[in-house]
């Protein structure tokens, strides 16, 4: 099956509702997730029809850092892939670093495997397309951040960890774009 768009990570908030959008609008879907079964929970509250769901979406389970999981997602030649992969934070009683994440480089780790993947399914042929990467994260970095001046201080203090690996996942990304043939169709961040 073919389809319009991937989704990595697709029960979050985020992009459980694009994906339900996305299937609604008559569109066929392929999702990564780690469970299915709960996937399929939230798109049948979000009234997504049996019917829909067995007709128009293909489902992977597995971990998003698993290239060849990956790869199995992204064989379906989408345009786009939405991804929006995080951790929990993890909270601490040090005033210094009171909030961390389960899991610190699970964003980063996420969008190398995505790129990854694409380079063996394009040079093996597996694949033709060039999609184009979404990847949902948090307010940007650099020089262009989306961050308040007055903000910055907060951020650093509460969000060190979350913001390294954010970084991590912008980098991997405008690396990826700017190879001579990039695996990448182009990038929304």
């Amino acid at each position: 099956m073919g389809v319009k768009a991937a989704f990595i990570g697709a029960t979050g908030a985020t992009l459980s509702h694009v994906l339900t959008w996305t299937l609604l609008a008559g569109h066929n879907a392929a999702a990564l997730v780690r469970d299915a079964s709960k996937l399929r929970k939230i798109l049948t509250t979000n009234h997504v029809s049996e019917q829909i769901l067995q007709s128009q979406l293909f489902i992977v389970e597995g971990s998003s850092r698993d290239v060849a999981v990956v790869s199995k997602l992204l064989r379906h030649e989408p345009d786009i892939i939405f991804t929006g992969i995080t951790s929990l934070p993890s909270f601490h009683w040090n005033p210094f670093r009171p909030i961390s994440m389960q899991d610190s480089t699970i964003t980063g780790d996420s969008a190398a495997a995505v790129v990854e993947a694409l380079r063996e399914l394009k040079s093996t042929n597996v694949i033709t397309n060039s999609p184009i990467f979404v990847p949902i994260s948090s307010t940007g970095h650099g020089a262009q951040r989306d961050q308040p001046l007055f903000l910055i201080p907060l951020y650093l203090w509460l969000l060190p960890v979350a913001q390294a690996d954010t970084a991590t996942l912008e980098r991997v990304v405008r690396q990826a774009a700017r190879e001579q043939n990039s695996p990448l169709g182009g990038y929304v961040m």
